[in-house]
């Protein structure tokens, strides 16, 4: 049986020759929006990426990747930006039908990850100054990593530079800028996104779009009135980390949250949902910009 995720492999991107298994090859990186706190937060509270929207949002990205893979020749090598926790590398490996990088800003996770998946290559670099070579990935995932970038529209035009032509990308992100609250600055989110913005900085970047829809249709209106509570009555600085601590520890064990993302996966697969706690678009890279 072939093992995909031998590296160096003949179309790896030559930053990979200096690479050693289980091992983090570092690039240079600034300030970021994202911390090692933050990722134990989520591990801590979110119960190791086992929340209801979590779970579906690897969920429809392995999905969307395995379709993309069956476009293009040979197993594709994918990317993905801000694998934090390594939660969807473990997903994309199991898949077995990828050659995968996983990348991040904050070292502290990487390691981890690089002792736990030995075979897969584990960077580290701001993606904004992205080291690898043009046209030197097939597929690049983002899963809530843009938010954290101030600036997004650089970060968009170095993944579309990294793509090969016909190659893909898949983008989520928290939605609704109405609904940016304390919890998001805890987060260190710099903005939400509606859908329209987020797709017309993917088109401005180089990017056509195959398909855009929401993740947590659903629970929005539930979600909406929590949003818009926490905006007319913020919480004391000393008190946002606790109250977004028990938002997630609150919604991970909701059996009715359960139940509706299992009903929007179901239904996603007809349609796409017009509005919802995170926008997700698919976006190819075209061979010609004509």
């Amino acid at each position: 049986m072939q093992d995909l995720n031998r590296f160096p492999h003949p179309n790896a991107p030559d930053q990979l020759i200096n690479w050693k298994p289980g091992r983090v090859l570092s690039y240079r990186t600034d300030d970021s929006g994202w911390s090692d706190e933050l990722t134990n937060l989520h591990e801590i509270e979110a119960n190791g990426g086992q929340h209801p929207v979590d779970l579906a949002s690897r969920h429809l990205a392995v999905k969307a990747m395995l379709q993309n893979a069956q476009k293009l020749i040979g197993p594709p090598l994918a990317l993905e930006v801000g694998c934090s926790s390594g939660f969807l590398l473990r997903d994309l490996f199991a898949a077995g039908s990828f050659r995968i990088i996983g990348s991040d800003f904050i070292a502290g996770p990487l390691k981890k990850i690089a002792s736990q998946f030995p075979k897969i290559p584990i960077l580290q670099f701001d993606l904004t100054k992205c080291p690898l070579a043009d046209s030197s990935i097939d597929q690049v995932v983002a899963l809530n990593v843009l938010e954290h970038i101030e600036q997004d529209e650089l970060a968009l035009r170095q993944i579309f530079r990294i793509l090969k032509p016909g190659g893909f990308c898949y983008l989520e992100v928290p939605a609704d800028p109405k609904c940016f609250d304390a919890y998001d600055e805890v987060l260190m989110h710099f903005r939400r996104y509606t859908i329209q913005d987020l797709v017309q900085k993917a088109k401005s970047a180089g990017f056509n779009v195959i398909y855009k829809t929401h993740l947590g249709f659903f629970p929005f209106p539930v979600f909406w009135l929590i949003k818009k509570w926490s905006r007319w009555n913020p919480p004391l600085k000393s008190e946002r980390e606790k109250k977004v601590r028990q938002q997630i520890r609150n919604s991970k064990s909701s059996l009715i949250l359960k139940t509706m993302v299992r009903v929007e996966i179901f239904l996603g697969q007809w349609i796409t949902f017009p509005f919802g706690i995170r926008a997700i678009v698919h976006l190819e890279k075209p061979f010609s910009r004509i």
